[in-house]
């Protein structure tokens, strides 16, 4: 068996307190080990799980020493969980401290520190006030705070005075590691707060501000709900933030009175420092939301965007119950490329919650675009053809504008006119996502006709990026697998080799479909009944024949009015003596062989909850393993069979019949 151990969430597994892998008595927290116990117990514990949030320890002689052999064993453990921020260090007289932090981290304040006798072991050291180094705290945060990592030599020297000569003194300390993203302060009243973040990052949120007199150190402060300016986060994020530093002023005069006159306060501060290349911001309904990249950049990407009531500030937007999924869409095609942009937070967005205040929320990134450009397009009139291409290595990743119609302006800036294609957007977006070029024809077989008798223009705005490799599958070279394909007005036929016949329908799309990387891929326009119209029309069939048209009540409503359409199909051809079939629980599986034939072997058989089609049946996590056993003594050698399904999930069966033969 094995042990899981979890600490609470942002706090890791500091130490293991007991461990006994052999036959300890008593219950949680009391412990007790017997005469059976691992001498390892504890170190292998520690080695597996200290530093981690969470662990699992296997109970079991290969990961600890058999005390005991033949002896029924089991593992108990108690380990001490701490802050994962904090870390810790001790060092006698005459050695040194190291407090080292996690890479991206810095140490932000020093909770505890000792030049003595201090009692205890991380994190839970003690000082003895009788014999204990005062400034200990402030001569170690002078060393270290700021820094990754320091070291510190262990003597009285270091810390001015000898607490108790003669006695054997040593240093404990503890420290709280913070991100380098997260910076800091607290001053006395009447001086001032200096916020400074790393270079070429700003200020991009105030986490914690309170002049009065907060508790803690930082950067864990709590407000003194009975002494704070309750303006304090709006005065320091007005001096501060979007800034790369700043200072604020602790006074009186900077902040409202309180409700503390006369007594003594400070200023205390957090705050959140982000890259300059990271922007956004939010405007309320009906203002305009601007964006504006440093010198010399352009936007490269929308990492967030949501018109609703979105949640939280630049580096950590959340959206929130009202949001229109369409958000980064259109900022994309306001925004990618540029290095400005500016959009309206109005009816150009979908109101999913009516009544309600909402606002436009965006973050983008910007980069310094490649010498090549990323936005390419064009147009070409009706009956035309526009074609698109990345720059070597990139691929079309975005469509930022699309309409087959009539659309004013010029590239790359296209605005809508009275007459364009509902279908624009969604028929370039499957030509060309993805790819590195793409050809589109500019023909109302393709996007319908939204103005007839008026010459048209496809005009196309879209972006590159950088392209990921592709892997192209080659196509199936199984002579039982057979694809066809046939337009609006033609007739679908499929002929399985030999006298296989249609099995499983592999594939199946009316609509819009096409080949890419080598695979049959649904488009923006697919009739869902498809598999089922051919699965009817085919299923068990030596040759089949399906007539295409919009109007073919088997394929339902038609998918794109308008627009010319194909039926492309793939199936797996099977050899006619393989039955089977699917039945739930609490029904029956019934199976029968053509005549002359009886069932004369069993290939596959599961109950539990198998997936896949026939001749293409696979078994699931959940399996009895009495299927096949079951299966046989009820078919074997017989033209038809019942198999009752009593509890579970769905029964799948495959059988090979042959002819009939005497016993």
């Amino acid at each position: 068996a094995s042990l899981a151990l979890a600490c609470p969430a942002n706090q890791n597994i500091v130490s293991i307190e007991y461990a006994s892998y052999g036959t300890p008595a008593g219950t949680y927290p009391n412990f007790v080990s017997t005469w059976c116990d691992a001498p390892d117990s504890a170190t292998q514990a520690a080695a597996i799980c200290v530093g981690h949030n969470a662990c699992t320890l296997d109970a079991n002689s290969g990961v600890f020493t058999d005390a005991c052999p033949g002896v029924a064993k089991r593992l108990s453990v108690i380990a001490e969980c701490v802050d994962a921020d904090l870390v810790g260090s001790s060092a006698l007289d005459g050695a040194s401290a190291t407090i080292q932090c996690p890479q991206g981290e810095y140490i932000g304040s020093i909770p505890f520190a000792s030049y003595g006798t201090p009692t205890g072991e991380f994190p839970d050291y003690a000082a003895d006030p009788t014999c204990d180094a005062a400034g200990a705290v402030a001569t170690i945060g002078d060393r270290c705070i700021g820094e990754n990592a320091c070291s510190v030599d262990v003597h009285s020297g270091t810390f001015g005075d000898d607490p108790c000569p003669g006695a054997t003194k040593k240093l404990d300390v503890t420290a709280k590691c913070v991100p380098n993203n997260i910076i800091g302060t607290s001053v006395a009243q009447d001086s001032s707060a200096s916020l400074q973040c790393p270079a070429g990052t700003y200020i991009s949120a105030i986490d914690f501000a309170s002049f009065g007199t907060a508790t803690g150190i930082f950067p864990d402060f709590s407000v003194d709900p009975t002494c704070h300016a309750a303006d304090s986060n709006l005065v320091v994020g007005s001096s501060c933030l979007g800034k790369n530093s700043c200072t604020v002023a602790a006074t009186a005069d900077t902040f409202t009175a309180g409700p503390c006159a006369g007594s003594t306060k400070s200023l205390s501060i957090v705050a959140e420092c982000i890259s300059n290349d990271i922007i956004g911001t939010s405007v309320p309904q009906g203002a305009v939301l601007h964006l504006s990249c440093p010198a010399g950049k352009t936007v490269q990407s929308i990492d967030f965007a949501s018109f609703g009531n979105p949640t939280g500030h630049v580096g950590s937007f959340a959206t929130g119950s009202c949001d229109d999924p369409s958000s980064v869409a259109i900022v994309q095609q306001a925004c990618l490329g540029q290095d400005s942009c500016s959009v309206p937070a109005n009816n150009v967005f979908t109101d999913n919650c009516y009544g309600v205040q909402k606002h436009l929320t965006v973050q983008a990134t910007c980069a310094t675009p490649p010498p090549d450009p990323q936005i390419i397009g064009g147009s070409v009139p009706e009956h035309g053809t526009l074609e698109l291409s990345c720059p070597a290595g990139q691929a079309i990743d975005a469509v930022l504008y699309a309409s087959y119609g009539l659309s004013g302006g010029a590239f790359p800036r296209f605005v809508n006119d009275w007459c364009t294609s509902p279908y624009s957007e969604p028929v370039v977006e499957f030509l060309c996502l993805g790819q590195t070029s793409c050809s589109v024809p500019a023909e109302s077989a393709a996007f319908s006709n939204p103005c007839v008798d008026t010459d048209k223009t496809l005009s196309v705005t879209a972006h590159c990026k950088d392209a990921a490799p592709v892997i192209v599958t080659p196509p199936n070279p199984d002579p039982t697998i057979i694809s066809a394909t046939a337009t609006d007005g033609n007739t679908l036929s499929l002929q399985c080799p030999n006298n296989f016949v249609v099995g499983p329908v592999l594939f199946a799309s009316y609509g819009t479909s096409a080949v890419q990387s080598g695979v049959n891929t649904v488009s923006w326009c697919h009739a869902p009944l498809s598999g089922p119209a051919v699965q009817d029309a085919c299923t068990g069939q030596n040759a089949c024949s399906i007539d295409v048209s919009p109007q073919a009540p088997y394929f339902g409503q038609d998918p794109c009015l308008g627009v010319e359409k194909h039926l492309t199909v793939q199936v797996q051809c099977v050899d006619p003596d393989l039955i089977g079939g699917v039945a739930a629980d609490g029904s029956s599986l019934d199976l029968a062989c053509p005549a002359g034939d009886v069932v004369g072997e069993i290939l596959f058989a599961s109950y539990g909850n198998p997936t896949g089609d026939a001749s293409l049946f696979q078994k699931g996590w959940c399996d009895s393993m009495y299927s096949t056993n079951v299966v046989s003594s009820l078919c074997l050698h017989q033209a038809s069979c019942s198999i009752p399904v009593n509890t579970g999930y769905d029964f799948l069966d495959l059988v090979s019949c042959s002819d009939a033969f005497s016993w």
